[in-house]
């Protein structure tokens, strides 16, 4: 309800509860029915609970901005929320601040790397403390405190913040502001997971699955994936599945192991010139047995123009923006524009149903990958 809505309301509630009963006899109204005008009073507001410290109720109506792009006023209750203890609100503050929200200048992100450290203060398991110390880190030379950025996350992970604990393994792989430590990366990976951070087992389960700082222990290494799909996460649980039918067909001699886990499913390609355009809509055992479905390590990656990944147009950027460098880290930031920008365009007919063909370049720490795509390859709905 609107605050002029709530107000209105309760005027009209004020008045039908104070004005007399009319009619021959001047006795007050009867106490039932003063107990049942009481009833009529309008519910608090969500303004109202805002403005009462309710934090949620803040974060709710800045949400409600947002869809209306009214972003500056929806920044501003935000910061009401950062302030009434809503890590998350802080969060989106300094996001917005290094969007450039309400202006560019140097004060401005200053103003952010605080709102990200409050956060940060507020929970240790935040995205504010990692965003804290990437800015700190390898942000602007402006702003930039590359020690100061690694304590963010030292203190965060001490304080059982099992993502501050990922963030900082990750730093660790690649030698990112820090030499490059497999070992220490490994144990800050182990201790995310502990903390119940799903993306910190999926590393572990890496670290064990390559021998990355730790000896090398399939066991241990679907034990981290399997409790990395047990916390929900879809590359742990890709991992899991992909790996155990590598590892059972390792112990295995019978099974073919390459054309079991990597031969996609046999589809039937539009004969048509004027369908050669037109994505197929293929069922769920051809669309779950695309190729490339189970895979979102870049190293595992091996595509060309005549074997492509095969996805959808609509899902094709969040795809490739969530690939993987070996260190866990997505090579796009899990970003839709950056994926955008990374896609080189189209190289002409290739893969299974000569489809047009895009190519998308990818850079990690440990080398460039390109990545071809074959995006007329959708589920039916």
């Amino acid at each position: 309800m609107r605050r002029f809505d709530w107000w209105f309301s309760a005027i009209v509630t004020a008045l039908f509860i104070t004005l007399p009963v009319t009619g021959c006899s001047s006795a007050p109204a009867p106490v039932e029915e003063k107990e049942e005008s009481t009833a009529l009073e309008a519910p608090v507001s969500e303004a109202d609970r805002c403005d009462g410290g309710d934090a949620e109720a803040c974060m709710d109506l800045a949400e409600s901005l947002v869809m209306s792009d009214a972003v500056e006023e929806a920044v501003e209750l935000y910061m009401q929320s950062c302030e009434l203890g809503a890590a998350d609100g802080c969060v989106i503050v300094g996001d917005a601040h290094f969007m450039g929200i309400p202006d560019e200048t140097v004060e401005t992100k200053e103003r952010g790397l605080e709102a990200f450290a409050e956060a940060c203060r507020l929970d240790a398991d935040s995205e504010g403390c990692v965003a804290l110390a990437h800015h700190r880190a390898r942000g602007a030379q402006e702003l930039r405190d590359v020690e100061a950025g690694l304590e963010v996350l030292r203190d965060g992970c001490e304080r059982d913040g099992g993502r501050t604990c990922r963030s900082l393994a990750r730093y660790y792989y690649e030698g990112q502001a820090v030499d490059k430590d497999r070992e220490r990366a490994h144990r800050y990976s182990e201790r995310g997971c502990v903390l119940k951070d799903p993306e910190a087992c999926v590393d572990a389960g890496n670290r064990y699955r390559y021998g990355e700082g730790v000896e090398a222990d399939a066991h241990r290494a679907l034990e981290f994936y399997e409790e990395a799909c047990r916390l929900e996460s879809y590359r742990g649980c890709l991992n899991l599945e992909r790996f155990s039918e590598m590892v059972a067909c390792e112990r295995q001699a019978n099974l073919d192991c390459p054309e079991r886990i990597d031969e996609p499913a046999p589809v039937e390609c539009p004969e048509g010139e004027e369908d050669m355009f037109s994505p197929m809509s293929l069922p769920l055992d051809q669309w779950e047995g695309r190729r490339g479905a189970r895979i979102l390590e870049l190293r595992e990656l091996n595509t060309s123009k005549e074997e492509p990944i095969e996805t959808c147009q609509t899902i094709a950027y969040d795809w490739v923006a969530n690939l993987r460098c070996n260190s866990g880290r997505p090579a796009l930031g899990g970003h839709r524009m950056a994926a955008a920008s990374a896609r080189q365009g189209s190289v002409g007919g290739g893969g299974r149903c000569d489809y047009v063909i895009d190519l998308y370049e990818l850079s990690c720490p440990e080398e460039d990958y390109e990545v071809y795509v074959d995006w007329y390859f959708c589920p039916q709905e």
